[in-house]
Parts: C-alpha cells; sequence; structure tokens
C-alpha cells in the first residue's frame, strides 16, 4: 500500500555553483501539518526555473525511498533526508515500474494524476557531488537508470556522444578522435566541475 513519508517545501535562492549563479528550489525541507496544494504549487514552495518545472503538468515532485535505497547503496551514503531530491512529496511503495501515466492518487483531500516521468533536475547535483568511484559519466548514467545509447567505452564508435550543455570535462583515456566542439563522448570522460549534458 503505498504511503506518504514527507511532505517538501522550499523557495527558490541564488546560490554560487561552479563560479556561477544558479537560482535553484532544489534545497526541499519536511514541513509538519497539513498545506494546501494549489493548482500551481503547494503552500511555502516554488519553482525556480518554470522552463523545466512548474505548471499545471508539473507541480508536485514526488521521488519514492526505493530510489533513496538504491543510493544509498550505490554511493555508501547514509546522510539522506527527505526532500534530498528536490522532491515535494516523499513516497513508499510507488516503484517506477508500477507507476503509470494517468495513474491518480489522493493525499488527503487533494486529487493527483502522473502526467509524465519523473526527471531529476541537473540541480540535484549541488546537493550530490561527483562521486569519483565512476570511471565516466557513461557509468553515472547507467547507474542512475538514465537512458544512454551503447557504447565502446573508449572513445571508438562515437554512439556516446552528446551534447555538452554547461561545464568542462576530461578524457581517460583519450578518445581516438575528439568530438565536435559542444560536444562530449561520455564513455570516456569525466567532469572537471559540474556538467550539464543534453542527454
Amino acid at each position: 500500500m503505498p504511503r506518504l513519508l514527507s511532505v517538501n517545501v522550499g523557495l527558490p535562492r541564488d546560490l554560487t555553483w561552479n563560479g556561477k549563479t544558479v537560482r535553484t528550489s532544489v534545497w526541499k525541507s519536511p514541513v509538519d501539518g497539513r498545506r494546501m496544494v494549489r493548482k500551481l504549487d503547494i503552500d511555502g514552495d516554488a519553482q525556480a526555473d518554470l522552463a523545466g518545472h512548474g505548471g499545471e503538468q508539473r507541480a508536485a515532485f514526488v521521488y519514492q525511498m526505493d530510489s533513496y535505497h538504491h543510493w544509498e547503496r550505490f554511493l555508501g551514503r547514509r546522510a539522506f533526508a527527505f526532500g534530498q531530491f528536490g522532491e515535494n512529496f516523499t513516497v513508499e511503495g510507488l516503484s517506477d515500474n508500477e507507476v503509470c501515466i494517468g495513474d491518480r492518487y489522493r493525499i488527503g483531500g487533494a486529487d493527483f494524476e502522473v502526467t509524465r516521468p519523473r526527471v531529476t533536475c541537473y540541480r540535484v547535483t549541488i546537493r550530490t557531488a561527483w562521486d569519483p568511484r565512476f570511471a565516466s559519466l557513461l557509468e553515472l548514467a547507467e547507474a542512475s537508470d538514465v537512458p544512454v545509447r551503447w557504447s565502446c567505452r573508449i572513445g571508438v564508435c562515437h554512439t556516446c556522444m552528446t551534447g555538452l550543455i554547461d561545464g568542462s570535462i576530461s578524457y581517460n583515456p583519450e578518445p581516438l578522435e575528439r568530438p565536435t566542439s559542444g560536444n562530449v563522448l561520455i564513455c570516456c570522460s569525466q567532469p572537471n566541475s559540474g556538467v550539464t549534458l543534453a542527454l
């Protein structure tokens, strides 16, 4: 039986990250008691980047404990708090392979409908730093269940070429041929700082 564990809210703030000012609402904190859910948000919460978050179809973000446990095991961490991944609702019992677009859920007196797959924003990396145990960005993507194309893992075939939106990377091993400007081979690259990729 699905269960709501925490309601988390946060307001936008500006942070310096990798030498740039980033506006984010990724810092969500649990709240006690009931919160009014409105058409575009939850009282005490707001989205900072309306191009990627918010609106009637993305007013609330849900993250389940199965994913928390995955990251605890994978990253060897136990210090995650509810709201760690920028979610408004931390839930138990709604695994990704069970929830479908169009499913409806009632929380208190509010009805919610699943409108899109969960897409985690790059700003979550501000709270969860790169782990050097990953040999490449591809390994991180695979471990995070991000769908990626097959690749050779040594920079030969270029099937893993992906747009580099922001940040910088290093190659190890060095690919036989570097990708075109603005692209990166994720099979053999590691970030020098925070990166945003067009996966």
